[in-house]
């Protein structure tokens, strides 16, 4: 059954399309917050920045393996003197004799890079660093998936779950035609219900899942793990955690290289490629330097009425006082030789002679996806 790694006590943060609670205990450092969501609990600091753990670190238990230059890119945890340890949480202790906070025995970090609550660009760095966030507990035939939507609850296999607004609280009503397309997630004969999972009786008295009362089902025509094509209208997919919203007039494009970002007018939003042959650096050394940023890229800016951007996305201020958005740290552009929605392929390969792909890459729908442990 899911279980409360700490208890409720108060709201935090909530954006337009992500909210979380703050949770505690009673041992959680002064400089730690913790935030549950439907999907778990993160760890973060008192700014809502996220906190990450260091792979390296479990090869010296005690101690952090991150310092110098490692340290200024991802600065520790301080624990102030006067600080005591409890059944969680314990110190490290860094080279100078200092001691940093650790979780349930791994030492905690910030990113350098992050821009504001619920970034997490330090997200799987050098396949090293990962997001402190310890999973909700679910039956065992159920799990937590990534999406689109965010991380949606889907059975053993990865298929997502969804809600029917025809149905009652506790009671399943989707019968006849509608079991076409839509199969109930059945309760186990041997399973057991508690907190937020419970069992909906069905018309013929069978028993289905449930997530706080909304009885569970699956789409018949579902493409693969993490699709919600069934999601619309009466059909809700179960929503464990939002992805944060993007700024509000982004669109969504078909492209040669799949749905892409894009702005109002649907032209393709791109962001510089840092990786790679043929990068953002080496195209503004060799191929596009001032006058042809100038004449080609163009910095997309936010409107004064846009709020702030959240999560990956945040706006940086030019000398004149205008926002221009970035997307995991860096800046988004538009293309001025794109002319319709869909144009791509020309902006990912500009200025790049004969290589196989420019400074820029479009943003893709699917990088959206918070992909962590």
């Amino acid at each position: 059954m899911q279980t409360a790694l700490l208890t409720i006590v108060a709201a935090l943060w909530a954006g337009p399309a992500m909210s979380a609670d703050v949770v505690a205990d009673g041992g959680t450092p002064a400089e730690v917050i913790a935030q549950k969501t439907g999907a778990g609990i993160y760890l973060t600091d008192k700014d809502g920045k996220s906190l990450y753990t260091y792979i390296a670190d479990e090869a010296v238990p005690g101690k952090s393996a991150c310092e110098d230059a490692c340290a200024k890119n991802w600065p520790p945890v301080m624990a102030t003197a006067t600080a005591a340890p409890s059944p969680d949480w314990s110190f490290a202790t860094r080279r100078d004799g200092s001691k940093q906070w650790a979780y349930k025995g791994k030492p905690l970090y910030r990113y350098i890079r992050d821009t504001g609550p619920w970034a997490m660009l330090g997200e799987g760095a050098a396949n090293s660093w990962y997001v402190a966030f310890e999973p909700a507990t679910t039956p065992a035939d159920i799990t937590i998936h990534e999406s689109l939507l965010g991380r949606v609850f889907a059975d053993a296999s990865g298929m997502t779950l969804y809600t029917f607004a025809g149905d009652s609280k506790g009671k399943a009503e989707c019968r006849d035609k509608c079991l076409d397309g839509w199969q109930p997630l059945w309760f186990p004969a041997i399973g057991s219900s508690g907190g937020d999972w419970t069992a909906a009786t069905r018309p013929d008295g069978r028993k289905q899942w449930a997530y706080k009362g909304r009885p569970l089902y699956l789409f018949r025509s579902e493409l693969r793990p993490g699709s919600t094509v069934g999601h619309g209208g009466k059909w809700q997919a179960a929503v464990a955690e939002p992805t944060p919203a993007m700024p509000s007039f982004i669109t969504v494009q078909v492209s040669d290289v799949g749905p892409v970002l894009a702005n109002a007018q649907g032209l393709t939003l791109y962001a510089p490629q840092t990786e790679g042959s043929w990068n953002f650096e080496k195209m503004r050394k060799e191929t596009c330097l001032d006058a042809c940023m100038d004449k080609y890229w163009r910095p997309v800016v936010l409107d004064a009425k846009e709020p702030e951007p959240v999560g990956n996305w945040s706006a940086v201020k030019d000398k004149d006082g205008a926002r221009h958005l970035r997307y995991k740290g860096f800046g988004v552009y538009t293309f001025a030789l794109d002319k319709k929605p869909g144009d791509v392929l020309r902006g990912e390969h500009y200025g790049s002679g004969l290589q196989q792909s420019a400074g820029f890459k479009a943003i893709l729908q699917s990088s959206t996806m918070r992909l962590y442990p």
